[in-house]
Protein backbone atom coordinates (compact mmCIF):
# COMPACT_ATOMS: atom_id res chain seq x y z
CA UNK A 1 0.00 0.00 0.00
CA UNK A 2 1.11 3.88 -1.22
CA UNK A 3 1.18 6.50 1.70
CA UNK A 4 -0.35 9.70 0.88
CA UNK A 5 -1.61 12.61 2.13
CA UNK A 6 -5.06 14.12 1.32
CA UNK A 7 -7.03 17.33 2.54
CA UNK A 8 -9.82 18.88 1.80
CA UNK A 9 -12.02 21.38 2.38
CA UNK A 10 -15.50 22.03 3.74
CA UNK A 11 -18.36 24.65 3.61
CA UNK A 12 -18.58 27.11 5.71
CA UNK A 13 -22.10 26.56 6.26
CA UNK A 14 -21.52 23.34 7.91
CA UNK A 15 -20.34 23.16 11.64
CA UNK A 16 -17.15 21.85 12.86
CA UNK A 17 -18.64 18.88 14.82
CA UNK A 18 -20.05 18.21 10.98
CA UNK A 19 -17.04 18.21 9.48
CA UNK A 20 -15.03 15.50 12.01
CA UNK A 21 -18.53 13.53 11.13
CA UNK A 22 -17.22 13.94 7.33
CA UNK A 23 -13.62 13.14 8.10
CA UNK A 24 -15.10 10.21 9.70
CA UNK A 25 -17.21 8.71 7.34
CA UNK A 26 -14.12 9.28 4.91
CA UNK A 27 -11.79 7.28 7.14
CA UNK A 28 -14.85 4.94 7.26
CA UNK A 29 -14.37 4.13 3.51
CA UNK A 30 -10.34 3.91 3.44
CA UNK A 31 -11.28 1.28 6.08
CA UNK A 32 -14.09 -0.77 4.41
CA UNK A 33 -11.70 -0.94 1.28
CA UNK A 34 -8.11 -1.75 2.50
CA UNK A 35 -6.79 1.41 3.18
CA UNK A 36 -6.11 3.31 7.21
CA UNK A 37 -5.68 6.57 8.17
CA UNK A 38 -2.97 7.51 10.27
CA UNK A 39 -3.74 10.45 12.07
CA UNK A 40 -6.58 13.55 11.20
CA UNK A 41 -6.26 16.81 11.58
CA UNK A 42 -8.88 19.62 11.82
CA UNK A 43 -7.11 23.01 10.75
CA UNK A 44 -10.58 24.82 11.26
CA UNK A 45 -12.44 27.64 9.57
CA UNK A 46 -9.99 28.97 7.58
CA UNK A 47 -10.10 32.42 5.03
CA UNK A 48 -9.68 30.82 1.65
CA UNK A 49 -7.18 32.03 -0.69
CA UNK A 50 -10.20 32.89 -3.79
CA UNK A 51 -13.98 32.03 -3.50
CA UNK A 52 -14.59 28.45 -4.10
CA UNK A 53 -18.31 28.28 -4.93
CA UNK A 54 -19.26 31.94 -3.51
CA UNK A 55 -17.68 30.64 -0.04
CA UNK A 56 -14.90 32.68 1.08
CA UNK A 57 -14.06 30.71 4.27
CA UNK A 58 -13.49 26.66 4.59
CA UNK A 59 -13.52 24.22 7.19
CA UNK A 60 -9.69 22.44 6.42
CA UNK A 61 -9.46 19.03 7.26
CA UNK A 62 -6.28 16.50 6.89
CA UNK A 63 -5.37 13.04 6.89
CA UNK A 64 -2.35 10.90 6.26
CA UNK A 65 -3.61 8.05 4.72
CA UNK A 66 -2.26 4.09 4.36
CA UNK A 67 -4.31 2.55 1.16
CA UNK A 68 -4.55 1.35 -1.75
CA UNK A 69 -5.05 3.21 -4.89
CA UNK A 70 -8.38 1.31 -5.23
CA UNK A 71 -10.07 2.88 -2.07
CA UNK A 72 -8.51 6.13 -2.74
CA UNK A 73 -10.27 6.37 -6.10
CA UNK A 74 -13.63 5.34 -4.34
CA UNK A 75 -12.83 8.12 -1.53
CA UNK A 76 -12.51 10.52 -4.21
CA UNK A 77 -15.69 9.35 -6.16
CA UNK A 78 -17.62 9.73 -3.13
CA UNK A 79 -16.10 13.26 -2.33
CA UNK A 80 -16.87 14.30 -5.96
CA UNK A 81 -20.74 13.60 -5.18
CA UNK A 82 -20.87 15.40 -1.82
CA UNK A 83 -21.97 18.87 -2.22
CA UNK A 84 -20.41 19.88 1.30
CA UNK A 85 -16.40 19.38 -0.04
CA UNK A 86 -15.53 21.98 -2.09
CA UNK A 87 -12.74 21.07 -3.00
CA UNK A 88 -9.72 18.06 -2.01
CA UNK A 89 -6.49 17.13 -2.92
CA UNK A 90 -4.50 13.72 -2.63
CA UNK A 91 -0.62 13.78 -2.72
CA UNK A 92 1.42 10.47 -2.49
CA UNK A 93 4.46 10.75 -0.34
CA UNK A 94 7.53 8.34 0.60
CA UNK A 95 6.71 8.90 4.47
CA UNK A 96 4.08 10.44 6.85
CA UNK A 97 5.17 13.59 9.02
CA UNK A 98 5.72 12.67 12.71
CA UNK A 99 4.23 15.04 15.16
CA UNK A 100 2.01 18.38 13.91
CA UNK A 101 2.08 19.35 10.33
CA UNK A 102 3.21 22.92 9.58
CA UNK A 103 -0.31 24.20 9.44
CA UNK A 104 -1.04 22.97 13.13
CA UNK A 105 2.65 24.86 14.50
CA UNK A 106 1.89 27.92 15.89
CA UNK A 107 5.61 28.42 17.26
CA UNK A 108 6.79 29.15 13.44
CA UNK A 109 3.98 31.63 13.00
CA UNK A 110 4.31 33.35 16.07
CA UNK A 111 8.81 33.94 15.61
CA UNK A 112 8.40 35.77 12.35
CA UNK A 113 8.66 39.60 12.73
CA UNK A 114 5.62 42.03 12.19
CA UNK A 115 5.67 44.87 10.10
CA UNK A 116 5.25 47.10 12.76
CA UNK A 117 8.70 45.95 14.05
CA UNK A 118 10.33 45.93 10.83
CA UNK A 119 13.05 48.50 11.38
CA UNK A 120 14.80 48.16 7.58
CA UNK A 121 12.05 49.82 5.74
CA UNK A 122 12.08 53.54 5.87
CA UNK A 123 8.92 55.19 7.54
CA UNK A 124 6.57 57.77 5.55
CA UNK A 125 6.95 60.51 7.36
CA UNK A 126 6.96 65.10 6.77
CA UNK A 127 10.24 65.79 5.13
CA UNK A 128 10.82 68.04 8.07
CA UNK A 129 10.54 64.74 10.01
CA UNK A 130 12.94 62.55 7.70
CA UNK A 131 15.65 65.43 7.98
CA UNK A 132 15.10 64.92 11.52
CA UNK A 133 15.26 61.62 11.52
CA UNK A 134 18.95 61.40 9.65
CA UNK A 135 21.44 60.80 12.47
CA UNK A 136 24.31 63.69 12.29
CA UNK A 137 26.93 63.91 14.55
CA UNK A 138 27.12 66.89 16.21
CA UNK A 139 31.20 67.20 15.86
CA UNK A 140 31.52 66.26 12.99
CA UNK A 141 28.51 67.45 10.78
CA UNK A 142 29.12 65.68 7.49
CA UNK A 143 26.07 67.45 5.67
CA UNK A 144 26.61 70.73 5.26
CA UNK A 145 23.83 73.47 5.03
CA UNK A 146 23.31 73.31 1.36
CA UNK A 147 23.45 69.54 1.43
CA UNK A 148 20.69 69.40 4.22
CA UNK A 149 18.77 71.83 2.23
CA UNK A 150 19.16 69.86 -1.01
CA UNK A 151 18.06 66.55 0.79
CA UNK A 152 14.51 68.83 2.26
CA UNK A 153 13.49 69.39 -1.31
CA UNK A 154 15.02 65.70 -2.80
CA UNK A 155 12.51 64.29 -0.08
CA UNK A 156 9.44 66.87 -1.26
CA UNK A 157 9.94 66.51 -4.80
CA UNK A 158 9.58 62.15 -4.16
CA UNK A 159 6.23 63.18 -2.30
CA UNK A 160 5.51 65.53 -4.65
CA UNK A 161 6.27 63.12 -7.74
CA UNK A 162 4.15 59.82 -6.19
CA UNK A 163 0.92 62.34 -5.17
CA UNK A 164 0.94 63.29 -9.35
CA UNK A 165 1.67 59.83 -10.10
CA UNK A 166 -1.64 58.93 -8.10
CA UNK A 167 -3.44 61.87 -9.69
CA UNK A 168 -2.14 60.95 -13.07
CA UNK A 169 -3.12 57.26 -12.62
CA UNK A 170 -6.71 58.35 -11.42
CA UNK A 171 -7.06 60.81 -14.51
CA UNK A 172 -6.00 57.77 -16.98
CA UNK A 173 -8.94 55.58 -15.68
CA UNK A 174 -11.35 57.90 -16.13
CA UNK A 175 -10.30 59.05 -19.96
CA UNK A 176 -10.59 55.36 -20.53
CA UNK A 177 -13.65 55.32 -19.26
CA UNK A 178 -15.32 58.03 -21.11
CA UNK A 179 -13.58 56.73 -24.24
CA UNK A 180 -15.20 53.47 -23.91
CA UNK A 181 -19.06 54.87 -23.34
CA UNK A 182 -17.87 57.31 -26.43
CA UNK A 183 -16.50 54.34 -28.98
CA UNK A 184 -20.27 52.16 -27.43
CA UNK A 185 -22.44 54.92 -28.13
CA UNK A 186 -20.61 55.78 -31.71
CA UNK A 187 -20.88 51.72 -32.34
CA UNK A 188 -24.53 51.78 -31.43
CA UNK A 189 -25.71 54.90 -33.61
CA UNK A 190 -23.29 53.55 -37.29
CA UNK A 191 -25.39 49.96 -36.03
CA UNK A 192 -28.61 51.72 -35.93
CA UNK A 193 -27.97 54.03 -39.14
CA UNK A 194 -27.04 50.25 -41.32
CA UNK A 195 -29.84 48.92 -40.15
CA UNK A 196 -32.08 51.67 -42.02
Amino acid sequence: MALYEHTFLARQDISSQQAEALADQYKAVLEENGGSVGKVENWGLRTAAYRIQKNRKCHYIHMNVDAPSAALAEMERQMRINENILRFMTIRVEEHEEGQSAMMKKSDRDDRPRRNDREDRPRRDAPAQQLQNLQVKENKSWLSHQHQAAVVHLIAARSLARSLAQTLLKSTIKIQNYCNATFLSAAKSFLHASHQ
